[in-house]
């Protein structure tokens, strides 16, 4: 062999093995339609940025879904797709596209899957007041998650996905409701459930064993689709964090200025369509891409308050009623839950410019524009100036050098957003003899601002078993536990199974007193669920019509 021939077979033989070091785990669809991802330093193996539907541009462009149909060939599936168009400075640098419909496979190592074996899948739904987020946030990297589930000898495979966002995902007001465009995102999430239903057995996943899951927005979005007549068909269990089902009504032929405005003034924030006679059929045909990235980010700014502005509302066959009144007679999805809340749920949303008596009434008054004058009488009794009543709680007099007004405001929207909800919703659940367990996490949280005490959210990295080294021992065992509860619960539908850290039962939440589980580091106990009773009982009265 020549010296020529014998570098060129070294070079040849290199490439190859460089070639083969590179090519990732591949997944067969069917013969010819192959998914390859690749394997993490982890050795958990990722399928990234799969299409589960057409791209929603032009005729698709507020429309709702349609299933993506893929081509013959290798799909690069290694990295995550952009987000979906959202105000820019939400997307921690990542970029942005309409064509954002993809979802994302992360399953355990070794992979020993086969026909026969078939292992439990969890689906996030990821937060954002459904105007921001993605699957691509850092925040969502699940592999400490699933190696939990790897290391305590209950394996399962995570998935989450993008949906449309904001005005392109959930279009309100009048024209929004005759054009028969409302709850796309909402339509867009099915659509992603059921891509998992038809295709997560060829990644190793059990179809029939598929948990929805979600934090904040994304609780409440898990808690719209359990009323879905047809949820029962796609998932199992649902695991509600910080968040419960609630929607708007539709307009129904009645004005509905908060959504008409907000309607109106994406409509003309888009050069081309800000004098279109049918603004719709302009977007779909005329605006650019560019045009709605400004115009979103112009209207859309990041959640600062409780009173979103493009949410769910009520639609026939998808929404049909107030999740929470469905739930009270019993028209949901009747599988196991997970549902609980932070202890400060409301500060992260609360203005810190009330000063005053007046400056409390005006706000709630412009919150809830229906309430009655004595509802909100009542509201003032109930929600005292008195900050040692008020949140973040257990923290007496200090007011951390705002007015006590702050520390009022947040107790009510905490109150009305997520702890009353979450409650009615466990109690009826409960009444119906579904399986229902229930939290309130109430772990110290000094790496946050002390005016935000227990903050929505403040349990999402214990459940995904990421808190920082600098992080306390105990919470370190927090997490730990939480992270046993949860993946537990995914794999048997039961938190209390026997793998992994030694920890309290919890009970479900049923009988005359029910239950929730206080998730502290210093000590997990079983409490009667009373807390605050006289105002969560007077919110879900409907004393505070949203």
């Amino acid at each position: 062999m020549t010296l020529f021939s014998f570098k060129a077979q070294w070079v040849l033989t290199s490439l190859l093995l460089a070639s083969s070091a590179l090519a990732g785990p591949k997944v067969k669809l069917t013969s010819t339609i192959i998914f390859e991802g690749k394997t993490l330093s982890s050795g958990q193996q990722v399928f990234r940025g799969i299409p589960y539907a057409e791209s929603p541009v032009g005729a698709r462009r507020l429309n709702a879904p349609v299933a993506k149909t893929y081509t013959a060939g290798t799909h690069n599936a290694k990295n995550f797709g952009p987000y979906c168009i959202q105000p820019t400075a939400t997307t921690n640098g990542g970029t942005m596209s309409e064509d954002c419909l993809t979802i994302n496979v992360q399953r355990p190592a070794p992979a020993p899957f086969s026909s026969t074996t078939k292992i439990p899948v969890v689906v996030w739904i990821h937060s954002g007041a459904m105007t921001t987020g993605g699957s691509a946030d850092p925040r969502y990297d699940a592999t400490k998650f699933v190696q939990r589930g790897i290391d305590r000898g209950t394996r399962f495979i995570y998935v989450n996905f993008n949906y449309r966002l904001g005005p392109l995902g959930y279009p309100v007001g009048a024209s929004a409701e005759s054009a028969g465009i409302l709850n796309l995102g909402l339509k867009d999430q099915i659509l992603a459930l059921q891509w998992v239903k038809d295709n997560i057995e060829f990644f190793g996943g059990d179809k029939d064993k598929i948990t929805l899951a979600g934090d904040g927005a994304g609780g409440i979005l898990v808690g719209n689709h359990l009323v879905n007549p047809s949820f029962g068909t796609l998932a199992r269990a649902a695991i509600l964090q910080s968040g419960v089902g609630t929607a708007r009504r539709a307009c129904g032929g009645s004005p509905c200025p908060r959504e008409t405005a907000a309607w109106d003034a994406f409509v003309q924030a888009i050069p081309e369509c800000a004098s279109a006679t049918d603004p719709i059929d302009c977007i779909r045909t005329t605006a650019t891409t560019g045009s709605l990235t400004n115009a979103v980010s112009a209207v859309v700014a990041p959640p600062t308050g409780p009173a979103f502005s493009y949410v769910t509302v009520v639609e026939t066959g998808v929404l049909p009623g107030n999740p929470l009144d469905l739930v009270d007679t019993g028209n949901f999805a009747h599988i196991p839950v997970i549902a609980g809340v932070t202890l400060d749920q409301g500060t992260t949303l609360s203005p810190s410019t009330l000063n005053s008596d007046t400056d409390f009434v005006n706000y709630i008054q412009a919150l809830f524009p229906t309430a009655t004058s004595t509802a909100i009488t009542d509201t003032t009794t109930l929600y005292p100036d008195d900050p040692t009543v008020g949140s973040p709680y257990n923290t007496g007099t200090n007011t951390f050098g705002l007015s006590s007004q702050y520390k009022r405001i947040a107790s009510l929207i905490g109150d009305v957003f997520y702890v009353a909800g979450n409650r009615r919703f466990k109690v009826s659940a409960a009444a119906a003899s579904v399986p229902v367990y229930g939290y309130r996490f109430s772990d110290p949280q000094p790496q946050l601002p002390a005016r935000l005490g227990v903050a929505q959210d403040s349990d999402f990295d214990y459940v995904y078993h990421k808190l920082p080294s600098s992080a306390s021992t105990a919470a370190k065992g927090l997490s730990k536990k939480m992270a046993d509860y949860w993946i537990s619960f995914i794999v048997s539908l039961d938190p209390n199974d026997s793998h992994g850290e030694i920890r309290p039962t919890w009970p479900l939440y049923a009988g005359t007193t029910p239950n929730v589980l206080d998730l502290d580091s210093s000590s997990i106990t079983s409490i009667a669920d009373n807390y605050r009773s006289a105002q969560i009982n007077f919110i879900n009265a409907g004393n505070l019509p949203r």
